[in-house]
């Protein structure tokens, strides 16, 4: 038997043990950050696997630390999430202790047999029992955490959704939870935040106007894989599954998708995988992948990820103007292979209605585009980084789109 790596199949969950594959840097260079004392926010594009990174963080991390993790993305307020917070700490006697002392009669008999009461149910009486009180009961939670003797890594993922919702609903509260967040981190040094988002923090708060509320956050973005590092994943997935690529196989692969995002890499390899079993053959060869590539992946294996990007695009950048300059953007990114300067000044101009907001607009909608992986800027202009998502988006958007150069100048 070969002992050479291989890497478990790992669709749809967070990889970890023998599904974790190369993310070593990110992990060491994270949890020095943490252990210094220092908040972190994991930024990246959906699926490069931020998730999967920081659950190995905090799996990594001195036995003396205490690791919290909760999942915001469908949270809807910030009550939801520190009952999360709260509930998942209520494993720890002492802690509860503490927070029982805080809430008193609010929690009703759950605090006499939190031991034995599902989380699910915790957190139900924890939100009743902060309505109305949020704020100061998020801060007796967090110091309740920093009374410990030892320090409390808590990692918050999709943080910028949560706060985009709170936002959209009440400008006032987004604007106290991102206060609340930053007097937090400076007053309980012991609690240190993981905060990650497949949506730019920065480009949420700056649509509200709430730059200054950022916190003072090492920002590290969680890239895809290199052509390297994605040729040897393809590798020991292929070993993992039977399959034997052959000569050049493996950099089709990385060729085909153009940027080494693992979901992205993982899905290619079950479909070749799949189309392997039916042809009753274990041997891949280049022209599979391209054949595979541009059937069954294409038509069916991906859209219901990117469509999940499309829908990420509207939560951030809402209906109006800058949605339809961005969709417009990446369209003649597409059909163009790439959006030059004069192009995308073109767009705003036909797009954008407020000549004082247009160039403010335009820049806001590229930085995003740029942050969300969708587009590299190179000397000519703005490319798609994914041969994947440039593919599929102009399959649904060429169709009636009218070019930068066919459109009538605004009157």
């Amino acid at each position: 038997m070969s002992d050479e790596p291989w890497l478990a199949p790992a669709l749809g969950n967070y990889a970890a043990g023998d599904r974790f594959w190369d993310r070593e840097r990110e992990v060491r260079e994270i949890s020095a950050y943490l252990a210094g004392g220092q908040g972190v926010l994991v930024t990246g594009p959906r699926r490069v696997g931020k998730t999967s990174v920081i659950r190995r963080v905090l799996e990594s991390l001195e036995p003396s630390t205490t690791t919290l993790f909760i999942d915001v993305e469908h949270h809807s307020d910030p009550t939801e999430m520190f009952a999360a917070l709260a509930a998942a700490a209520s494993g720890d006697a002492g802690f509860w202790r503490r927070i029982g002392r805080w809430f008193g009669k609010r929690l009703g008999s759950v605090a006499d047999h939190v031991d034995s009461v599902n989380l699910g149910v915790v957190k139900v009486d924890l939100q009743a029992a902060m309505a109305g009180s949020w704020r100061d009961d998020a801060r007796a939670i967090v110091a309740a955490l920093a009374e410990a003797d030892r320090p409390t890594v808590v990692a918050v993922d999709e943080l910028p959704l949560l706060v985009d919702r709170v936002l959209r609903r009440d400008r006032a509260e987004g604007e106290l939870l991102m206060g609340l967040l930053r007097a937090l981190a400076e007053e309980f040094r012991n609690v240190r935040w993981l905060f990650s988002g497949s949506i730019g923090l920065e480009a949420v708060l700056y649509r509200a106007g709430l730059t200054g509320t950022i916190m003072d956050l090492r920002a590290y973005p969680v890239d895809a894989w290199d052509e390297v590092t994605t040729v040897a994943a393809v590798g020991a997935l292929a070993r993992a599954t039977g399959l034997e690529l052959e000569d050049g196989a493996a950099e089709a692969v990385h060729d085909h998708l153009g940027l080494g995002v693992p979901y992205h890499v993982q899905l290619l390899m079950d479909e070749i995988r799949r189309d392997a079993d039916r042809r009753l053959e274990r041997r891949v060869s280049a022209a599979d992948v391209a054949r595979v590539y541009d059937g069954p992946f294409l038509s069916s294996a991906v859209r219901a990820h990117l469509l999940h990007l499309e829908t990420r695009l509207d939560k951030v950048l809402g209906e109006g103007d800058a949605l339809r300059l961005a969709r417009d953007l990446l369209t003649q990114a597409a059909v163009g292979d790439v959006l030059t300067v004069t192009d995308a000044g073109v767009l705003a101009e036909d797009l954008v209605e407020d000549d004082g907001e247009r160039a403010a607009t335009l820049r806001q909608v590229l930085e995003i585009l740029e942050h969300d992986a969708y587009l590299g800027r190179g000397a000519d202009g703005w490319r798609y980084r994914s041969r994947v998502v440039r593919d599929w988006w102009r399959q649904g958007n060429e169709l009636g789109f009218v070019p930068p150069d066919q459109r009538l100048p605004r009157r």
